[in-house]
């Protein structure tokens, strides 16, 4: 069962400088805590530790949760060195977006 956070909690982790962005089902963290987080994972930190540490309320979410999370992003510097850690699904998303206006404004002045 996956955690649902209420606008209550939303707003609350949309504060903390280690969160992106959140929805009511996901929290987006940000390249820096990633980061951060394996590194302390390295240095033998207990995952849930990484969470207390950044400010979070661990309570909310399964021991599961952090290991899981960390384990993915791991895999993700494995596949792609730190850069795989880069981008969010919000960031590649602007991203996107920011090359849609781009590509229409290259059209529109003739390039």
């Amino acid at each position: 069962m996956r955690t649902t956070f209420s606008s209550g909690e939303i707003a609350e982790l949309k504060k903390n400088p280690c969160v992106y962005t959140c929805t009511a089902n996901t929290v987006y963290y940000t390249r820096e805590f990633k980061q951060r987080a394996l590194a302390l994972q390295a240095a033998g930190v207990n995952t849930k530790e990484i969470w207390r540490r950044s400010g979070f309320n661990v309570s909310k979410w399964k021991d599961e949760y952090f290991r899981g999370t960390l384990r993915d992003w791991r895999k993700a510097v494995e596949r792609g060195g730190t850069f795989g850690l880069k981008l969010t699904k919000v960031e590649i998303k602007n991203f996107r977006s920011i090359q849609n206006i781009a590509l229409t404004f290259d059209s529109a002045c003739g390039r």
